[in-house]
């Protein structure tokens, strides 16, 4: 039995997922307090090739953002950033899509 919270298997399927569409992964997740910026999302990705970028906010089926995510969220969107909000593959997959990703 995995010991991973539901989060974390979420956010290893995204990037696996990611990393599978070629994708290169940055992750920002701590496991505790740091001092990193108060709601930064969890993962930032980068495809070159497809001059595509965005970040994601990674969430257990069932949970919501906190009021410094969705204020950080707001903010990086206003200035034309792709900021998702995802609970499992298919979400993320849906979310790039929408931006025009092309997911082959």
């Amino acid at each position: 039995m995995s010991r991973q919270s539901p989060e974390k298997r979420v956010q290893r399927s995204i990037v696996l997922a990611a990393e599978a569409l070629g994708f290169v992964v940055s992750s920002f997740s701590q496991a505790r307090a740091s001092k990193q910026t108060a709601g930064i999302p969890d993962l930032f990705l980068t495809h070159p090739k497809h001059r595509f970028t965005c970040w994601i906010e990674v969430k257990a089926p069932g949970r919501k953002p906190t009021l410094e995510q969705k204020v950080w969220h707001q903010t990086a969107r206003e200035a034309g950033n792709h900021v998702f909000v995802c609970d499992s593959v298919e979400s993320f997959v849906t979310e790039i899509r929408k931006e025009g990703f092309p997911c082959e």
